[in-house]
């Protein structure tokens, strides 16, 4: 459009009060970085009260406006860099955060909802003392923890901000997974938290790409912890991209706890969706007839033919199995698409030496992470240890590195996002068809507010696009399967059974929860005190654990056991942790982890040895592997401890 094109389409933008087509309109001149248009941009910015676009170098075109006098209160309180300004629609949402008390906010990726409660935190930093932030995943926790670590400098009342589950004291912010603050709540219960705020609300309900190091059925943890926010008296804030519509069983969980929803439509950054499926539509979008069928018959060969037109942005690429990575690591190479401008950078060049250095092989190039990097490729799989990831994203984040290829633990465990995400399939690795929210989370991440104005997903696969620009505008519908009556003839397990109150509960299910309690009782034990030992174990488990202790009659070898693994430098720790699993195992007690469910794992054999390597590799040392068999059997102890405390009793 010409400059009189663009000035009609405001004028009728603003006598019709389009606000997400002032938006659009805004992001696509902010995309085109013309000066001679700035005057365009400062138009919509004024009529829509979009402040959160203004730099702060432009201030002044603003400073005579009535409106932005009347927005002056957004900027920080305190002295950082985060945020500047913010937009009229996030304004009105830090009011209802500010005056409601149970909320759950639904708005797109590109919203900055994290960003509002970190404002909302900062606003009130003498009235709030003790916070929660509850997020999914150890790499989101890094994150937040490094994000917070900034932010608490530049306030005039310090937070001590942790990652464990120590003991409260004055003045915390904690950040903790669902399974840590589940723990943390059996031992300190949350009386005192003036705000807890848990990310990623919608994983309540079952999902497909559980992490390697989470526990199975990790959606039950998640609805647990809703729970215990919902009794609670804290302020709760819980956060949910595009659940823009709640059913009945999601309303029936509102309304018992008084939990209001707040949804915010409104998209800060334009995303353009494109069906590149067949050559003919690769051929119309980028104009390019020099492309045969050969080289675009597959969906990595379309992905190399797509990455290829638009390789000076930063792009993403989705792939569900490592090994496509190989695929298009090849092609790259020999198509020589990405230039070597990487390798004039210096903190560059020192993590290829690190990598080269301690990940000594015979041959570099045939550990397919390095041989990436060295390409100006980045790869984030979950099987890489984590520090590795954390300075690939860094990389791409910082433009060095302008490809990234990632599976879906990059988009269950980082904020990053890039100009183009090419969607080269509709599974994850486990062969299971992505859900909407996973295809909009892996959509969401093309832009991102402040950065990139205008975001583009390119899918190489139809099924796939349709699936996702079904929802693209209305999200996708949020329930509670804690608040639905089971119909089917199939009974939900013991810990599902524990947390669902009687109505919801089919006949087989009711059977079931009062045969444990049964169970239970007649051992003179307490149904509700062993409810709240350990929450994150079902009841039957803890039974079966007191049960095997109280016929073997040795509770002191147990704890003999414990004390092994309790001291890293006692050359006995191995002989500990086999022996406390195999106590476990002849039990009956399943484990928690699905990577351990097979004893044999922690014997000195080649399986034992295999194991450790393989969990040392993907947490970066064998301390970490430690320590994670250390607080599973931590656990168990503290589960051991307060049964037998509640029989003495």
């Amino acid at each position: 459009m010409d400059r009189k094109e663009i000035l009609r389409e405001i004028n009728r933008i603003v006598l019709e009060d389009k606000e997400q087509e002032a938006i659009d309109l805004l992001c696509m001149l902010l995309e085109k970085n013309d000066g001679r248009l700035k005057d365009l941009v400062y138009i919509l910015i004024d009529n829509f009260q979009l402040y959160g676009y203004i730099k702060t170098t432009e201030i002044e075109n603003f400073e005579s406006s009535f409106t932005y006098d009347a927005f002056q209160y957004t900027l920080m309180s305190y002295r950082g860099d985060y945020i500047k300004h913010l937009n009229y629609g996030q304004i009105s949402l830090l009011d209802t955060i500010s005056e409601e008390n149970k909320l759950i906010i639904s708005a797109p990726t590109s919203f900055g909802k994290t960003s509002l409660l970190i404002e909302y935190i900062a606003k009130n930093n003498f009235e709030l003392n003790n916070i929660i932030f509850i997020v999914p995943t150890n790499s989101l926790i890094e994150e937040l923890y490094i994000k917070l670590l900034k932010i608490n400098r530049e306030l005039p009342f310090k937070y001590k901000i942790t990652i464990n589950i120590n003991k409260p004291s004055i003045r915390n912010i904690k950040i903790l997974t669902p399974e840590r603050f589940l723990n943390y709540y059996e031992y300190y219960g949350i009386s005192s938290e003036d705000l807890i705020v848990m990310d990623e609300a919608y994983k309540i309900e079952s999902n497909n790409n559980e992490d390697i190091d989470v526990i199975d059925n990790r959606a039950l943890k998640f609805r647990r912890v809703i729970e215990i926010l919902g009794k609670s008296n804290s302020k709760v804030i819980m956060l949910s991209p595009y659940t823009y519509e709640k059913d009945e069983s999601m309303i029936k969980y509102m309304e018992k706890y008084k939990v209001l929803e707040e949804n915010r439509k409104i998209k800060y950054v334009v995303h353009n969706y494109y069906n590149l499926t067949k050559l003919k539509d690769f051929k119309k979008h980028f104009g390019n007839d020099t492309i045969n069928y050969a080289e675009y018959n597959n969906s990595w060969k379309k992905t190399i033919q797509i990455l290829n037109q638009i390789k000076e942005d930063s792009n993403v690429i989705y792939i569900n199995y490592p090994s496509v990575a190989i695929k298009i690591l090849q092609e790259i190479r020999k198509m020589n698409i990405i230039n070597d401008n990487y390798k004039k950078d210096e903190r560059y060049n020192i993590f290829v030496k690190h990598l080269e250095d301690m990940y000594n092989v015979e041959n570099i190039d045939e550990w397919y992470i390095i041989s990436a990097i060295k390409q100006g490729v980045g790869i984030y799989v979950a099987s890489m240890p984590r520090y590795i990831k954390r300075e690939i994203v860094n990389l791409f984040e910082r433009d060095i590195l302008k490809v990234l290829i990632v599976t879906t633990a990059f988009i269950e465990g980082v904020n990053s996002c890039a100009k183009n995400i090419i969607v080269t399939s509709g599974y994850t690795g486990g062969k299971e068809p992505l859900n909407e929210m996973e295809l909009l989370n892996i959509s969401g991440r093309a832009g991102r507010f402040g950065k990139k104005y205008i975001g583009n997903v390119y899918f190489v696969d139809n099924t796939t696009y349709k699936k996702v620009y079904a929802v693209k505008d209305k999200g996708v519908k949020l329930s509670n399967p804690n608040y639905k009556k089971n119909e089917s003839n199939t009974i939900r397990n013991d810990y599902e059974i524990e947390m669902i109150e009687d109505e919801y509960l089919n006949e087989g299910e009711k059977t079931r929860k009062k045969q444990i309690e049964d169970v239970i009782i007649n051992h003179n034990l307490d149904y509700k005190d062993l409810l709240n030992i350990c929450i994150n174990v079902p009841i039957e488990w803890k039974y079966k654990l007191y049960s095997y202790f109280k016929e073997k009659n040795e509770p002191q070898k147990y704890k003999e056991y414990i004390d092994n693994i309790a001291i890293e430098e006692n050359e006995n720790i191995i002989d500990g942790i086999e022996k406390i699993f195999y106590c476990l195992k002849e039990a009956n007690i399943p484990f928690e982890n699905k990577n351990f469910s097979n004893v044999n794992a922690f014997k000195r054999n080649g399986e034992f040895l295999w194991g450790m390597l393989y969990k040392t590799h993907v947490n970066g040392n064998i301390k970490k592997v430690l320590a994670t068999k250390k607080k599973y059997i931590l656990i168990q102890k503290n589960t051991m401890d307060s049964l037998f405390l509640i029989k003495a009793g």
